[in-house]
């Protein structure tokens, strides 16, 4: 579970009167900052939160059998929201309080998707690309 008072807490939900695990000082102000588990269930993945203009939001990575801080990466400089581990192109999304979308992969083995997108050129005249319906 992840709270607003800058833990992020592991629980046996058979001994719910305990969690197994509780890291600290990981900074939430969002009271959407989620966690996920990778495909494997190897990582624990957490976001933290940053005032702004106070430094810069970071995704965390927790291995799962020792409980220890693998990898601290700095996402935005707004806060890190929400991490998404997509099991079939093994990639890493992350959502920010400025409203973007972050991807992070491993250009060897990731070949399909945001990989892509990132090799097209911008379109030179965005509006001649939109098209707007009225309700």
């Amino acid at each position: 579970s992840r709270c607003q008072d800058g833990t992020l807490k592991l629980w046996d939900l058979r001994k719910f009167k305990r969690p197994l695990h509780s890291w600290e000082m990981l900074d939430n102000f969002n009271y959407k900052t989620g966690i996920e588990i990778s495909p494997f269930e190897d990582y624990i993945l957490t976001c933290t939160s940053v005032l702004k203009g106070k430094g810069c939001g970071n995704l965390v990575f927790f291995k799962s059998s020792t409980f220890e801080e693998v990898l601290k990466t700095p996402i935005s400089m707004a806060s890190a929201i929400k991490p998404l581990w997509h099991p079939k192109v093994n990639g890493i999304f992350v959502t920010s309080a400025d409203g973007c979308t972050h991807a992070l992969y491993n250009p060897k083995i990731f070949d399909g998707g945001i990989a892509k997108c990132l090799l097209k050129k911008a379109k030179k005249n965005l509006e001649d690309h939109l098209q707007y319906q009225r309700r």
